[in-house]
């Protein structure tokens, strides 16, 4: 992508896949050295509907050299007695592109002298690729714009952006410089791509974190951006240990927690207090996941966006900090608590219940307070004392 055209045949090819991902037809008309011959260029085997960036860039950054199937078809009317050598430039540029850098020419490119013949020809990727490949004499690019549909792609875009592109090609006479098409070059062919599509879309998740733990207040406040419509979901776990996946693959689940509709984009903020929005309670010590489904009007495609999960746990600021203590303590119990916390568990405490402490098999039981608690923790791991933990749920 640092380079949408080399100096070699392969860089033209890469030029026309971009067109390509366009969906653009060229069109090249009758010239002026000889009015009885016509002449039209298109490109065969475009795609169609939502052009995925990826066919064409990959994740180094730059354009993939052969986009299979695609051809260059020069015909001429009626056929040429003798050959003729032409030269093809091509330019790109965008305006109202989402993409504000594409606002401008993005790209052209000249290829060297090549021969067409008798009814035309054919340029695919032999063409540019081989050994006698016609090359490029010329080019230029506009980087950032390069740069920004590549940074798109990376973060999860992958379409081309919404916007307005044109597309001008000139055949020129190689030895006289006239050009051949006497359709007015400043009257290019024009694609617009009106709106985004769910492959555009930026669903982008914010509160509750990913392995967050939420003090229950009888509401959950899901923050969220989204640039197209769509539905935020929330789902109970029927255990601490059900996967994001299984809990929120059926859509209508009983344990279903929130199905709001959502039809401003931007920033958002759902207060999904029960009994209201919420459609079940909120309860402490269980664990939830959630997420936004993204869809277009009049496309039967979903943008799903990243599933992250939670847990309720009781609002007690005593477990608070002792949640706290145990999160930052050291190893090994920093270490066992922090991965019981991320694989889904939550600490159950209420200062109102007495926490016994037993030291050994025989010992006798002795009801201790949250300090006493985490005094006793660290000593044994200033010791390098075993501690062997039961989780319960």
């Amino acid at each position: 992508m640092k380079k949408v055209l080399l100096a070699d045949g392969a860089g033209f090819l890469r030029f026309c896949a971009v067109l390509a991902a366009l969906g653009v037809l060229l069109f090249l008309a009758p010239s002026s050295f000889a009015q009885t011959n016509t002449y039209t260029a298109q490109f065969i085997g475009l795609p169609t509907g939502s052009v995925d960036l990826t066919q064409y860039i990959g994740l180094d950054g730059k354009l993939k050299p052969d986009v299979g199937g695609q051809t260059i078809r020069i015909t001429v009317t009626p056929p040429l007695t003798q050959p003729k050598s032409v030269v093809l430039t091509v330019v790109v540029s965008g305006s109202g592109s989402s993409t504000t850098q594409c606002n401008t020419e993005i790209a052209r490119a000249t290829t060297r002298a090549f021969q067409v013949s008798g009814a035309g020809r054919d340029l695919g990727s032999a063409a540019f690729t081989g050994a006698s490949a016609i090359g490029v004499q010329s080019s230029s690019q506009n980087q950032p714009c390069i740069d920004a549909l590549k940074d798109k792609m990376t973060s999860g875009v992958f379409s081309i952006p919404a916007g307005i592109y044109t597309i001008s090609a000139v055949l020129n006479d190689a030895s006289t410089g006239k050009v051949l098409n006497v359709n007015d070059p400043a009257q290019p062919a024009v694609i617009q791509i009106s709106g985004a599509s769910t492959n555009e879309a930026i669903l982008n998740l914010s509160s509750p974190l990913n392995g967050d733990q939420v003090p229950s207040t009888g509401s959950v406040v899901f923050s969220f951006d989204n640039s197209i419509p769509g539905r935020l979901l929330a789902f109970e776990h029927s255990s601490l240990t059900q996967s994001q996946d299984d809990a929120t693959r059926d859509l209508n689940s009983p344990l279903k927690m929130l199905d709001v509709p959502v039809t401003s984009r931007g920033s958002n903020q759902v207060n999904a207090t029960y009994p209201g929005v919420a459609l079940r309670g909120w309860t402490a010590g269980k664990k939830y996941s959630w997420l936004f489904l993204g869809s277009v009007s009049g496309s039967s495609d979903v943008r799903r966006s990243p599933v992250w999960s939670f847990s309720l746990v009781s609002n007690d600021p005593v477990l608070a900090q002792l949640g706290s203590t145990l999160m930052s303590s050291p190893d090994p119990i920093g270490s066992t608590f922090n991965n019981l916390i991320n694989s889904g568990y939550s600490l159950a405490f209420s200062s109102s219940n007495p926490i016994f402490l037993q030291e050994g098999e025989n010992g006798t039981p002795r009801a201790i307070d949250v300090s006493q608690v985490l005094a006793w923790l660290a000593d044994l791991a200033r010791r390098n004392v075993r501690i062997n933990a039961v989780v319960t749920q």
